[in-house]
C-alpha cells in the first residue's frame, strides 16, 4: 500500500469513545450593519490542544476542510468568507505538509444590507463544519451551531431625510 493511500486511511479512522468538543466558537456581542452597505466580521475558533483541523481550502481532496455556513435574514445576506491561510504541518511519514489551523484563529464574514433591509435585530444562525484530528488519527466530522447577531439601522442619508435634513 503506497504512504499516500496510508496516510489517507489513518485520517479518517475515528477515534472511539466518547470525548470532549474539540472546538469552540466564539461571534461578537452584536454586529451594526447600516441598510445597503457592507460590514466585516469576525468567527473566533479555538482548537483544543493537540487537535488541528484541515484548512479551508484543504490540501488533498479527500481531506475535509474547515467550512463556516450562515444564513440569510431578513434582506441580510453573507457576502463573502474569507479563511485565514492554513499553517504547514506534516504527518510522521508523509512526504509532504498539509494546510492546517490550530490553536486560535479567526475566519473572516463580510455581510451585506439590502437597501430595503427591515430595520432591527436580526438572527444569522449556521455552523462551523470541521474535522479535528491529532497526529495519529481524526475524529469524525462534525460542527458546531453558532448564532451571528445583527442590528440593521437606517443610512446616514435616510435618518437626515426623516428628521427634514437634505440628502
Amino acid at each position: 500500500m503506497n504512504v499516500a493511500l496510508s496516510v489517507a486511511l489513518a485520517l479518517f479512522v475515528a477515534k472511539g469513545g466518547a470525548s470532549p468538543p474539540a472546538v469552540s466558537v466564539r461571534v461578537p456581542e452584536a454586529v451594526k450593519l447600516v441598510q445597503g452597505e457592507l460590514v466585516e466580521s469576525r468567527v473566533l475558533v479555538a482548537v483544543v490542544e493537540g487537535y488541528h483541523l484541515q484548512a479551508n481550502p484543504a490540501s488533498e481532496k479527500y481531506l475535509v476542510p474547515t467550512r463556516l455556513d450562515l444564513k440569510s435574514s431578513a434582506g441580510v445576506t453573507v457576502s463573502k468568507i474569507t479563511y485565514p491561510p492554513g499553517k504547514p504541518y506534516r504527518l510522521s511519514g508523509a512526504d509532504k505538509d498539509l494546510k492546517i489551523y490550530d490553536g486560535n484563529f479567526e475566519i473572516g464574514v463580510v455581510l451585506k444590507a439590502s437597501d430595503a433591509a427591515r430595520l432591527g435585530k436580526r438572527i444569522l444562525q449556521g455552523h462551523l463544519h470541521y474535522q479535528a484530528c491529532d497526529s495519529k488519527t481524526c475524529l469524525s466530522p462534525t460542527s458546531v451551531p453558532l448564532t451571528l447577531t445583527v442590528n440593521v439601522v437606517v443610512t446616514p442619508q435616510k435618518a437626515g431625510q426623516s428628521r427634514g435634513g437634505k440628502p
